[in-house]
């Protein structure tokens, strides 16, 4: 049997203690109303006394906004201060006051027990509480809650807080009732007011207009009682302040001020003790005048010239007949008539076209004849103006066209087709109707020429036009000749159309080793200028040496030796003058170059390095000293002799210096020319061999070109073997590998090549032999591809390998030089310690020549580097030479033990191997940056911008045709889904167009306000007005108008960049290096601060950290030393 379950004492307690909750929730709600009425009571009450106050105080916005924020603030405060004080923090607290206030404490024992959680599972819990609860009744608990409730403190506040919040309410409605005008200012406390007026006037003239020139005299009157104070304000409106006036007569009730003259129109009050009149305005009127007038000419449609607009003063406005002129004028006020008068065409004109939001009236008419017009004007005011602002217009008469073709000026020659643009001017006085292209392409190995033409866009009246014209369409081949001229014809209605045509000029194609041939020659005789220049200097030092012979042999000096410098300087200028040829020469190879895509861009670049260089060669420092010399052998004067023998040698050997890495530079740059013409010419038969395999012809004409390439193979083959003829001794090693590699290649490609010709020439027509055919001019192809690749990969290894080496190699003179520079800052404080003319001056001498030693061999090799680096400065050979003459005369200083000339020589030489290490730091910081940026995506060389504008200008074209053949074909139909599709392709189109020409906007390397940017932005604009369009289905001839406007910005913004870029050319100075002075001393902060704003740049390549120790190492022990020298010359 089942044990029976005992009785459970605690099913009383949820009764009980849901009417103790109820109790304390329903004090609980009372406690937080207390505090909202509270809080609501002290914003009444404080509204009340702000209503009260405003209504005789009439308070300052500042005041009245900091009262209400105060308000806000102590009514939140008083809010809070009341809920923050409560009697219950927790409902068992709220049982035991409950309990001990109605003398329950069995409900105090029974809470203990329910929230005891220790005894909550015991038998003796149940029996405790069951106990308890007996004695506690429901219905006495109950009555015993709701009269504790009602006399609880909570209950009290909460009925005097409502009460008073009631009392604050009535407070404030009796006062809105009763003060509205207070209320109303009170709420608006952002706004200022002023107390009402209590005297009685009468303003005379009050607001008034006057002419200009004109004056008034403020008169005010007064019915009653008269203010004790009395003043005018007055302002005109270009004035900040108001200027005060005292009255200047008083007549009975009547107070008069002194007449006003205002220029322009103002304002005016008068001030009563302490009290304001409303206030008056003052207008002051102009003669009726325009204040801008001008005319706009609109030439007829069919001359194709711009619109002009002239601004007033003018006399006499010329047009074409039938010209179409808009008046346009703004008066200097409102008018109440506006009339137009003719006086040659009787007729007179109202005009009432102006408009109301801006003024400006409009009119416009059609010039036929000879014409005078005037104006006449008036105002409401009855003014009418002086000025008739008279002019004249006369009509021009038509002439006839005119062509000119002014660029290119003669013929051409092109390696590869390329765009060629063609600049012509054409003018007629009523425009022109068409003009076209007119060319005949004569092909090489056929007899026939063909003849096309092509329209091109008509140039403005009197104005040049450019237009690109694309020669890869018409596929011109080496050999290939092309003749063109430019005809125009007018619209000349009587006569009928004229033709005009220009001179007839010739595009000639040269063959591939033609070119070839015909640059390599130019560099090889440009390299054996330069190698007779270094045999003609070599011969002029030997005249010199036999000078210096002869000097020791005489010391005074004869005419054998003075006969001997002017031989030496006739030598001298016949060398200057071959350095010009030669400059000049280079010049027209670099012209070539840049005329061509021949040449790799870094290859351009060195081009321009070396060119630099070269000019830099004839140094007139060298030309200057010789003249020093020849002064200083006719005087007596021993010492002026030797300085000008020092001077000459110096410069001598600058001179020597630069015209040996010259030379050296010329084998590195020619080896890297070599290698790119190579690549680019065996890349373009590997072209040649793919056209043909695609043409498929195959017959005996085919044979013909294959003939022209064999031919072509051979001089390149040729071309390759003389690339190790004079190479840098470096790339040697690496040329002859790749000779012998590229010799297999090449007579396996001869092979396949002959045996390619013989099937043309012995062809069938049967399709297994054109297979054979087309697959044997393929693998052509890519054995053509193959060696091409070969020739870019050599000059890629070659200069990665070069730079890696210079790099190094400059770190370590760096290294040196660090620890050179310290090594004589220790000298020279240990010198200028010693006593004069100690014997100790003798060991330092041997130190500071162990220096010198050294330092020799690091000018050794960083001359060596130089020959290296085209961007390698002149000016740090130069600083090398200066130091090592001051290192040597610091030497001999020591040797005869003088000691102040020792130091200065000593710390002379140290500001040197300073200055020189921040110039190699610098060098070494540019050379690696180039290295690691590669093709970054920085700012955009001119040439690589004017392709990205040439190549967007075709893009548009192609766009506009469609926008045109789209036009067509739905004249007069509604637009199906497939058309709307097609209109969004094509703004899509144009919004690649246009976020090109965003990119070029800032990658361009244009500086804000420049010509062509702000043509580009113009350009942008007018693409998104098309995309909107385009869009929203709007194919209007307004479109069409537009799109042409685009193309013709975009080919004359590339016009303008190809002009910017000729005369950067032809403006091009050359380099000059700095002068040769002797700079100050380079103090340790100062060397410090330069290499540490290297070291801390971010745009600069970092130095390893080891280098940046040892940097700081350095510095550190020179300040000690320094601080060491300087505590020595104080004791």
């Amino acid at each position: 049997m089942t044990k029976p379950a005992h009785n459970e004492p605690g099913k009383n307690v949820p009764g009980l203690t849901d009417i103790l909750k109820d109790s304390y929730r329903k004090l609980n709600r009372r406690h937080r109303n207390s505090a909202l009425l509270t809080g609501s009571m002290v914003l009444l009450f404080g509204v009340s006394l702000l209503i009260l106050t405003e209504q005789f105080f009439y308070l300052s916005p500042a005041v009245k906004i900091s009262y209400w924020i105060g308000l806000i603030a102590i009514s939140l405060i008083s809010g809070y201060a009341v809920y923050s004080r409560r009697e219950f923090n927790s409902f068992r607290k709220f049982c035991r006051k409950l309990a001990d206030a109605r003398s329950l404490p069995e409900l105090t024992n029974a809470i203990d027990f329910i929230y005891n959680d220790r005894s909550e599972n015991s038998r003796f819990f149940e029996l405790a509480l069951e106990q308890n609860l007996k004695k506690v009744k429901r219905a006495d608990l109950k009555s015993s809650t709701q009269e504790y409730t009602s006399e609880s403190t909570v209950t009290g506040k909460f009925r005097k807080f409502g009460m008073l919040s009631i009392l604050g309410l009535i407070m404030v409605l009796v006062a809105a009732f009763t003060l509205p005008d207070s209320l109303n200012r009170s709420l608006a406390a952002w706004e200022s007011y002023k107390k009402p007026n209590p005297f009685s006037y009468t303003v005379l003239p009050g607001s008034i207009t006057l002419e200009q020139g004109n004056g008034f005299q403020p008169t005010i009157r007064f019915n009653g009682e008269r203010p004790s104070n009395l003043s005018l304000a007055f302002k005109t409106d270009i004035e900040e302040e108001f200027r005060s006036r005292q009255p200047s007569e008083r007549i009975e009730d009547s107070v008069v001020f002194a007449s006003l003259s205002p220029n322009t129109s103002g304002t005016y009050y008068f001030e009563m003790d302490g009290y304001e009149s409303e206030d008056f305005r003052v207008e002051v009127q102009l003669l009726p005048r325009f204040k801008s007038l001008s005319v706009a000419v609109v030439p007829p449609a069919y001359t194709g010239l711009d619109s002009t607009s002239y601004s007033y003063p003018f006399s006499t406005i010329r047009a074409y007949k039938g010209s179409t002129l808009r008046l346009s004028g703004k008066p200097n006020k409102v008018l109440e008539r506006l009339t137009l008068i003719r006086k040659t065409v009787p007729d007179t004109v109202m005009v009432n076209s102006i408009e109301e939001e801006s003024g400006i009236f409009t009119y416009q008419f059609e010039l036929t004849a000879v014409d005078t017009l005037s104006f006449s004007m008036s105002d409401g005011f009855g003014l009418s103006n002086k000025n008739p602002f008279e002019f004249v217009v006369e009509p021009l008469e038509d002439e006839y066209p005119f062509v000119q073709l002014n660029r290119p000026e003669g013929n051409l020659e092109m390696k590869n087709p390329e765009d060629l643009v063609l600049e012509y001017e054409a003018s007629d006085d009523f425009g022109l109707t068409g003009a076209r292209l007119h060319y005949e392409i004569r092909r090489a190995f056929k007899q026939n020429a063909e003849t096309q033409n092509t329209s091109i866009p008509l140039p403005a009246l009197n104005r040049s036009e450019t237009y690109e014209w694309t020669l890869n369409g018409l596929n011109p081949k080496p050999r290939d000749v092309i003749n063109y001229w430019i005809e125009v014809s007018d619209n000349d209605q009587i006569n009928g159309a004229k033709t005009s045509r220009t001179r007839s000029l010739t595009i000639t194609f040269p063959s591939l080793t033609e070119f070839v041939d015909e640059l390599e020659n130019r560099e090889r005789n440009a390299q054996e200028t330069l190698q007779d220049i270094s045999d003609s200097y070599e011969q002029m030092q030997q005249e010199y040496d036999r000078f210096k012979e002869q000097l020791q042999e005489n010391p005074q000096g004869d005419w054998e030796q003075k006969q001997s410098v002017d031989q030496i300087k006739k030598q001298q200028e016949a060398i200057d003058e071959k350095v010009k040829e030669l400059n000049e020469e280079f010049e027209k190879i670099r012209q070539e170059i840049d005329n061509s895509d021949l040449l790799s861009e870094e290859s351009r670049q060195a081009y321009e390095e070396l060119q630099k260089l070269m000019k830099e060669i004839d140094d007139p420092e060298l030309a200057k000293a010789l003249e020093e010399l020849q002064k200083a052998l006719g005087n007596v004067s021993q010492e002026e002799l030797r300085k000008a023998l020092e001077n000459y040698e110096f410069n001598e050997q600058q001179y020597q210096e630069r015209l040996k890495r010259t030379l050296e530079l010329f084998k590195t740059l020619k080896l890297n020319s070599d290698l790119d013409k190579l690549a680019k010419a065996f890349e373009e038969l590997a072209q040649e061999e793919k056209t043909l395999s695609e043409q498929g012809q195959n017959n005996a004409e085919e044979a013909g070109k294959q003939e022209a390439v064999q031919e072509d193979l051979e001089n390149l083959q040729k071309e390759l073997e003389k690339l190790s003829d004079n190479p840098p001794e470096k790339a040697r090693g690496k040329l002859e590998q790749m000779q012998q590699e590229t010799r297999e290649e090449l007579e396996q490609a001869r092979k396949e090549l002959q045996e390619n010709i013989e099937q043309l020439r012995n062809n069938e027509g049967n399709e297994q032999d054109n297979n054979s055919i087309n697959k044997q001019q393929e693998r052509l192809e890519q054995q053509f591809n193959q060696l091409s690749q070969k020739m870019q990969n050599a000059q890629q290894q070659l200069n990665q390998q070069r730079t890696q080496v210079n790099i190094a190699a400059l770190q370590y003179i760096l290294h040196s030089l660090i620890n050179l520079s310290q090594n004589q800052e220790k000298l020279s404080q240990e010198t200028s310690q010693l006593a004069s003319r100690s014997q100790a001056f003798v060991e330092k001498a041997r130190e500071e020549k162990q220096i010198q030693q050294q330092f020799t061999q690091i000018a050794d090799s960083l001359f060596k580097v130089s020959s290296e680096i085209p961007s390698f400065s002149n000016t740090i050979n130069r600083k090398k030479n200066e130091v090592s003459n001051q290192l040597a005369t610091a030497v001999e200083q020591l040797a005869e033990r003088d000691k102040s000339r020792a130091i200065f020589a000593e710390r002379q030489s140290l500001g040197g191997i300073n200055e020189l290490a921040t110039m190699i730091a610098s060098l070494l910081d540019q050379l690696q940056n180039s290295q690691g940026q590669g093709s970054g995506s920085g700012s955009m060389t001119m040439q690589q911008f004017m392709e990205q504008l040439k190549q967007m200008s075709g893009q548009q074209q192609q766009l506009n045709q469609q926008i045109q053949d789209y036009i067509n074909d739905i004249q007069g139909d509604r637009l199906s889904k497939d058309q709307v599709e097609r209109l969004n392709q094509m703004a899509r189109q144009q919004n690649q167009i246009r976020k090109q020409i965003e990119e070029l906007q800032k990658r361009g390397g244009m500086e804000s306000g420049d010509q062509v940017l702000s043509e580009l932005e113009r350009l942008s604009e007018e693409m998104e007005r098309t995309i909107n369009d385009l869009r929203g289905g709007q194919t209007d001839p307004t479109l069409v108008k537009r799109q042409q406007n685009i193309l013709s910005r975009m080919l004359n913004a590339e016009k303008a960049m190809q002009e910017r870029g000729e005369e950067e050319r032809r403006e091009g100075t050359s380099a000059e290096e700095a002068p040769n002075s002797v700079s100050p001393d380079v103090t340790i902060e100062e060397l410090q601060q330069r290499i540490r704003n290297l070291l801390n740049d971010p745009n600069r390549t970092k130095f390893n950290e080891d280098y940046q120790r040892l940097i700081e190492q350095y510095f550190e022990l020179l300040r000690n030393l320094q601080t060491g020298q300087d505590t020595s010359a104080v004791n």
